[in-house]
């Protein structure tokens, strides 16, 4: 029994994974003149990388923010000149990004890391960061930022968040308070340059877990109960 309840508790213990890529996004080399033009610019942009029991990792844009060809080396659009965050989600103005596993997995978001270039920094920008696992309305915002630097990378811990156990999650990057629609921002570093260090212009980490049975759960917490009743006799 004290076997068994040491293996059961063993599985438990494998099953709580150390953060680890989940996804990310290879920017650099986008050319502006080819996937960002305001006309014919990319709609989507999948993960160069991802974990191997993620399904898809998708960059794209609100319907009301457009491709922009100011950036290079980016995944950029504008239309921030909405005034307030409630009309930017109004106008669904942001670009987001969206994971989802392969069947029969789920998943947990730790950290968020991603370069911001934003063109003419000085007539105004505002972001704030959103998942629809958390809330998409204006008091549900993961990350706030009034930006003092035209090209920058963030890193956002979202360990204390409740992004766990999804299978599917979209986050979306919300911009607003420039002077005019021509304004743009876009995660990457502009022109780049080729500097390797730059080329992952965004990366999401976290955990990839099976989704256990029901009765594999139940098993587990048995062994588990099993082991701290063994613990207390050999205490006694």
């Amino acid at each position: 029994m004290k076997k068994l309840c040491l293996g059961l508790a063993l599985v438990l213990l494998a099953s709580i994974t150390q953060a680890d890529l989940i996804a990310n996004w290879k920017l650099q080399g986008l050319s502006n003149s080819n996937d960002n033009p305001p006309s014919s610019g990319v709609a989507t942009w999948d993960a160069e990388n991802s974990h191997a029991n993620i399904d898809s990792g998708i960059l794209s844009r609100g319907a009301g923010a457009n491709p922009v060809s100011t950036l290079k080396d980016t995944f950029a659009w504008r239309n921030a000149d909405e005034s307030s965050l409630a009309d930017a989600i109004t106008g669904d103005r942001y670009a987001a990004f969206t994971i989802t596993a392969e069947s029969g997995y789920h998943f947990s978001v730790t950290e968020v890391e991603f370069w911001l270039s934003i063109v003419d920094l000085s007539q105004g920008r505002e972001l704030a960061l959103f998942s629809d696992a958390t809330g998409l309305t204006a008091s549900d915002a993961l990350w706030t930022l009034t930006p003092d630097n035209n090209k920058a990378q963030y890193t956002i811990d979202l360990s204390s968040e409740s992004i766990e156990d999804v299978t599917s999650v979209e986050f979306r990057l919300y911009a607003w308070g420039a002077d005019n629609e021509w304004r743009a921002q876009g995660f990457g570093f502009d022109n780049d340059w080729g500097d390797p260090n730059r080329e992952i212009g965004l990366s999401v980490s976290g955990s990839v877990e099976l989704i256990p049975e029901p009765g594999t759960i139940a098993l587990l917490s048995m062994g588990f109960i099993g082991l701290v009743a063994a613990r207390r006799r050999m205490r006694a």
